[in-house]
């Protein structure tokens, strides 16, 4: 299947990352001394995806660690010291302080360049490069500023390879950083042009998912991690392990996204270890666990897909589960009114299919009973209302330039912030352009393609 690079960036990339990699471990039965548990090889395992074997048979990672606030990754060098390469956790000495522009004009660059070096040092080890991964959040300074120059590197740096962004996107009601709706707006600008594909997550709605099927007494950070690791572990399970039905990432971005500024996609999940441990009903069939992706609460962003439109979905299915299963689940699931699909697109759903028994960070004494989980990426235009939502709450402060003179203070010209917000706003309009579509209007304006 090929090798992919993970880069994490910024507080929330790196310490996301830490659970990431726990997730990974156990999926492949790898300790933390980057050792196997077991010698017996598995012919359907492809553990060089993600490691690299050194001379003394131990597993690698392939990854970058980024932060300009040195505490998480000296976090890490404390912790995982045997377990990552030191040149790979890579540290400043001075914070962006919740500014993005300051990550991308001022502190970012210098850093910029040591981490594009250890990339460079990654890739030429594979042997047939995927592309990358790169998780970080738009709500603060590093994430976004750094994160942004990184993404542009690659961009030309690796053109032909694939770049999906795992993002955390600002909360529709609560806020750790008052001027999120800057940076967030100021880094989706930059963001379209240099990835194929994202996925979204928003604390707030993950908090509401732990609650509602986690029985876990004190929710914290770490628990929201786990959470967005076993989504983003699953992301690329079908390219780990063999199944049924397999994809690798440039199969995935070419069947979720229809167009090149609507690429960014909300993920589900629900897992027999999760979502019928309260109700206690045993094992659930493949339809209900595939009917439970689509329903709102199982999403991991603050967005209503009933209320919008679906372009394009991924559903993997891992455990005792079989293509034939799922495809009557899908017949199903598109009879079902609630659940709307744009007309030019007849076909929606991809499907990958891989019998590999699901593990988790949480609940693990849940895992010889269940067997089953699914996570479902869905192209939904019902992700504009969180545009919208930061569009609004952005307008009020700029329209009072509030906070404005600390971004222009570091080299930012003031009319990026009329740019970044016309950006914005053609990118809603897109989406409602999408969601408004229909078959017959397609018909007729590529009346001359059809007829060739």
């Amino acid at each position: 299947m090929g090798e992919i690079i993970n880069v994490f960036v910024g507080q929330y990339g790196v310490q996301s990352g830490q659970e990431y990699w726990k997730q990974i471990c156990l999926e492949h039965n790898i300790n933390s001394y980057g050792q196997k548990l077991t010698q017996q090889q598995d012919d359907n395992e492809n553990v060089t995806c993600f490691f690299s074997e050194s001379e003394k048979q131990k597993y690698v990672p392939r990854c970058v660690f980024l932060d300009l606030d040195a505490t998480p990754i000296d976090e890490i060098r404390k912790k995982s010291s045997s377990f990552f390469r030191k040149d790979c956790l890579i540290s400043g000495k001075e914070d962006c302080g919740s500014n993005c522009v300051r990550g991308k004009y001022t502190l970012g660059k210098e850093i910029c360049d040591i981490a594009l070096d250890q990339i460079r040092l990654e890739a030429n080890k594979c042997e047939n490069l995927q592309g990358f991964i790169i998780h970080r959040s738009l709500n603060g300074g590093t994430g976004n500023g750094v994160g942004n120059l990184i993404c542009d590197r690659l961009s030309r740096d690796y053109n032909k390879k694939v770049k999906i962004n795992s993002l955390l996107f600002p909360s529709n009601n609560i806020a750790n950083e008052v001027v999120e709706p800057f940076n967030f707006v100021l880094g989706m600008y930059d963001i379209l042009e240099h990835q194929e594909m994202s996925l979204s997550f928003q604390n707030e709605q993950i908090y509401k998912f732990a609650d509602n099927y986690l029985d876990i007494e004190q929710l914290d950070y770490q628990n929201i991690n786990q959470l967005t690791s076993i989504i983003n572990s699953s992301l690329t399970h079908s390219m780990r392990f063999k199944g049924d039905l397999n994809y690798n990432m440039a199969n995935l971005v070419t069947n979720l996204v229809c167009y090149p500024r609507i690429n960014n996609t909300i993920p589900s999940y629900c897992s027999s270890n999760f979502n019928f441990i309260k109700e206690k009903c045993g094992q659930p069939t493949v339809n209900m666990l595939c009917s439970s992706l689509f329903n709102k609460q199982n999403f991991f962003v603050d967005c209503n897909p009933q209320q919008g439109k679906y372009l394009s979905c991924c559903l993997t299915a891992r455990g005792d589960i079989y293509p034939r299963q799922i495809s009557e689940s899908i017949k199903i699931i598109k009879s079902k009114q609630s659940i709307d699909f744009v007309d030019f697109i007849p076909t929606g759903i991809k499907v990958g299919v891989c019998q590999k028994q699901p593990k988790n960070l949480l609940h693990k004494e849940y895992e010889s009973k269940f067997q089953r989980d699914a996570i479902l990426l869905a192209n939904n235009t019902s992700i504009n209302s969180i545009f919208q939502i930061m569009a609004q709450k952005f307008n009020k402060m700029y329209d009072k330039r509030a906070f404005v003179h600390w971004y222009v203070g570091e080299g930012m010209e003031s009319d990026e912030f009329a740019c970044a917000r016309e950006n914005l706003l053609a990118i809603i309009k897109d989406y409602e352009e999408v969601s408004t579509e229909t078959n017959e209007n397609f018909l007729e304006e590529d009346d001359d393609i059809i007829e060739i």
